[in-house]
């Protein structure tokens, strides 16, 4: 996008800016702008980042009604723009839905409904609402914010109290969702299968996907326990096989003759987490593991050229802490450890393969400071030390033999929000 472009979204948007929500006939409305910039060494990531990505920009706005006691009613228009990820240049319907809260313990929501995957889910596109400007990529890449946000469905929710003869054990909010993933074409998810696949995927679609999450709030002050668990079937990447050029750039790859012909990748996925958050005094300290299994087929024809299809199973955990250095400063970080293949954690069979054994895990120690400056406006400046180029993108960093295994990024982020 063009900083002249970016310049008149700022002037439009800043007259509205203040920390309250802004009400018309009933109707509350929310937004933010932020912009961003993001610098590395070594190796390009989600852009240009070598020479300095400026294209790091989010802009929202949400409306919300409530109809009485139960039924509450919400939307929100959303874009961005994350070095080659996103556009600016089509706003699209993030989330909205009707929700109806029957009892305490079942209420329902029904269209684009969010979709909770982790103790961060719920921010994923908010960024005032959580405590770094990139969240742990081993649990939440920004590749896959996406199918990470909402699903077109419905979900049944609740809270459950422990029953008083069984003790004092806390209370159980759960989550169930049913419906479809929404995946724009200028999405993460896309770049990323396109970049290490031998297809240029260009459009996705899902058959059904299913969420849950349960939510423990412990008899222990400060302390939850959550799970999630994820579940896509019938996924289908559709594009044109890349050219023997393409494929050759590749680590180990080689040319199949079949340059320019349609083909579609089809596959399922699942993926489960396990977390934690303990508020301990002015602490927060998180922990959170993942493991994500996926099965592919590549077919052109409809027919099957993956031989029965390739299996996967990645992970990834962190551990982080924050605290507030003063009333308005807080100061955060975390380890982050992210593995391709559980099944070879240190990248052995990569290297076997032709690659680094280091394109095999990312390890990322982050340290990152934020400062609210008003309550309408927020600065976050972030420092990453990273080991490893799992999420790195072979297509921004060519010839892929330059990468690094050691290298630094760090990013400023100023967001705007009423």
């Amino acid at each position: 996008m063009k900083y002249k472009h970016l310049t008149a979204i700022c002037a439009l948007f800043l007259p509205f800016v203040t920390s309250h929500a802004y009400t018309f006939n009933g109707v509350d409305f929310h937004g933010f702008f932020d912009q961003g910039y993001m610098q590395s060494t070594g190796n390009n990531y989600f852009g240009d980042t070598k020479n300095g990505e400026g294209h790091f920009t989010e802009l929202a706005l949400n409306a919300s009604k409530d109809f009485g006691d139960k039924v509450h009613v919400a939307a929100q228009m959303y874009d961005f723009r994350e070095g080659a990820m996103g556009g600016m240049n089509i706003p699209e319907l993030d989330w909205a839905y009707i929700d109806y809260s029957w009892q305490d313990w079942m209420g329902f929501r029904a269209g684009k409904v969010k979709a909770p995957f982790g103790l961060y889910g719920d921010a994923l596109d908010v960024p005032m609402a959580r405590p770094y400007i990139f969240l742990p990529q081993s649990i939440y890449t920004d590749y896959w914010t996406d199918c990470m946000t909402a699903i077109t469905g419905a979900a049944v929710y609740g809270t459950l109290e422990c029953p008083k003869q069984f003790g004092k054990l806390g209370s159980l909010d759960y989550n169930i969702e049913f419906g479809v993933s929404n995946i724009r074409d200028h999405s993460g998810l896309l770049l990323q299968y396109a970049d290490y696949s031998d297809v240029n995927t260009v459009h996705y679609h899902n058959g059904y996907t299913f969420n849950s999450q349960l939510v423990w709030n412990t008899p222990m002050k400060g302390l939850k326990g959550l799970w999630s668990f994820m579940y896509c079937r019938n996924e289908q990447y559709s594009g044109l096989f890349k050219s023997d050029q393409q494929l050759e750039a590749l680590p180990g790859g080689s040319g199949m003759g079949l340059d320019g012909e349609p083909a579609n990748y089809r596959d399922w996925e699942s993926a489960w987490s396990l977390g934690a958050e303990y508020e301990w005094k002015k602490w927060t300290f998180t922990a959170e593991y993942s493991r994500s299994m996926y099965r592919t087929w590549l077919t052109v024809d409809n027919q099957d050229i993956s031989n029965g299809g390739v299996p996967s199973t990645s992970q990834g955990w962190y551990i982080g802490a924050s605290y507030p250095i003063t009333d308005k400063a807080r100061l955060s970080t975390y380890y982050s450890v992210a593995i391709g293949n559980v099944y070879d954690p240190n990248g052995v069979l990569i290297q076997q393969a032709g690659g680094y054994n280091f394109m095999g895990y990312q390890k990322d120690l982050a340290l990152s400071l934020q400062y609210k400056v008003k309550p309408w406006w927020t600065i976050n400046v972030e420092g990453h030390f990273i080991n490893g180029t799992l999420d790195v993108l072979y297509g921004q960093n060519q010839p892929w033999a330059n990468e690094k295994q050691y290298w630094f990024l760090g990013a400023v982020k100023t967001i705007f929000y009423f």
